[in-house]
């Protein structure tokens, strides 16, 4: 799987294979189906957990826009099977998800829910081309990206003047890895970094400059913007794993 190490320096946690290299992973078919198979990814991501996810990425547009009551373009960068974007575009907004996996991006073009997808990096032209973006989210994507500052300084480009990026990523060191340890359920060779509090904000502070930064556990936060959260939402943040939403207003 790899190795995991920290950043002298920085206090940076990722994952090295054995070449010292980040670890590296195949978003293909099999990553989002793997129906019991070893490896990282997902047991039937289209499947018998779409219902789930449909219900999550309801809530959480909900908080998107409680957040920025006034956004009428959203892109989500590493959007999957796009069930955040056809959730924001039923409720009016022109929202656009962008992702590397073309597996994913097929099936979402498949879908039926008013969203835009584009089978892109995001540093893509045709990305740059539909810029700007009142704001822009980036739900379980950070700790997967090989340069995180370079990403994060390509969204805040692509954002309009006073825009605002959204971020979810899971929260490491707290209560799961003290229990799981070493069988951490984050430990996969599918996220390169694993960011605390204190790194998450110095990346994207990096990556973004001067600009406002605040960060709050998920349900807590959905919670004081008045948003109903569904159980299968409330499971998956308490039980299975523990995460932070950082709101950065450019």
């Amino acid at each position: 799987m790899g190795t995991v190490v920290r950043c002298l320096g920085c206090s940076l946690v990722s994952m090295v294979g054995g070449d010292g290299d980040l670890v590296r992973c195949a978003y293909d078919e099999d990553y989002y189906r793997r129906a019991g198979a070893p490896g990282p990814g997902y047991g039937d991501y289209f499947g018998a957990e779409a219902e789930a996810r449909r219900q999550i990425s309801s809530t959480l547009a909900d908080v998107v826009l409680a957040l920025a009551p006034v956004a009428q373009r959203v892109l989500d960068l590493g959007c999957g099977g796009g069930f955040l974007v056809n959730e924001l575009a039923k409720r009016g907004i022109a929202a656009t998800g962008v992702d590397g996996s073309r597996h994913v991006i097929e099936r979402a073009r498949e879908s039926v829910g008013g969203g835009s997808f584009l089978h892109a990096d995001i540093g893509a032209p045709c990305v740059a081309a539909r810029a700007s973006f009142d704001v822009i989210t980036m739900i379980d994507v950070i700790e997967h990206l090989p340069d995180p500052v370079a990403a994060l300084r390509q969204a805040a480009s692509l954002a309009a003047p006073g825009g605002v990026i959204v971020l979810l990523t899971p929260r490491y060191g707290d209560r799961l890895l003290a229990e799981q340890g070493a069988a951490y359920v984050h430990f996969n060779s599918d996220h390169m970094y694993y960011f605390t509090e204190e790194t998450l904000r110095a990346v994207i502070a990096q990556g973004t400059g001067q600009c406002t930064i605040d960060v709050e556990d998920v349900l807590v936060l959905a919670r004081e913007r008045e948003v109903d959260v569904p159980a299968s939402m409330a499971r998956k943040y308490t039980v299975e794993r523990e995460s932070m939403l950082a709101v950065v207003r450019l």
